[in-house]
């Protein structure tokens, strides 16, 4: 499961101060330039399992927009195209 939302750098304390605490930081956590996503703004990404992602409703996420749908879908797949390609990276340094 993940979430993902959009924030201004202004805000970079806030979201520091939210993902420093638990049960937050056992969240597995990203955090993205929105503009390589033809975004604005910052991106943090939060995975994990239901259990984990419902800590994310006992938190104030106002300050964020949350990206769904389409958008969502583009960043993580993105996302997971960039882990694919520093996979098969890390296979040229043992070759």
């Amino acid at each position: 499961m993940y979430r993902i939302f959009q924030y201004e750098g202004s805000e970079e304390s806030k979201v520091d101060k939210l993902i420093s605490g638990d049960p937050i930081s056992w969240l597995g956590i990203d955090r993205k330039d929105g503009t390589s996503f033809g975004l604005k703004g910052k991106l943090i990404i939060f995975q994990g399992n239901s259990d984990l992602m419902k800590s994310l409703e006992a938190v104030d996420l106002s300050f964020m927009k949350e990206i769904k749908g389409e958008d969502g879908e583009k960043v993580m797949q993105a996302l997971k195209e960039e882990s694919d390609r520093a996979a098969g990276g890390i296979g040229f340094i043992f070759d």
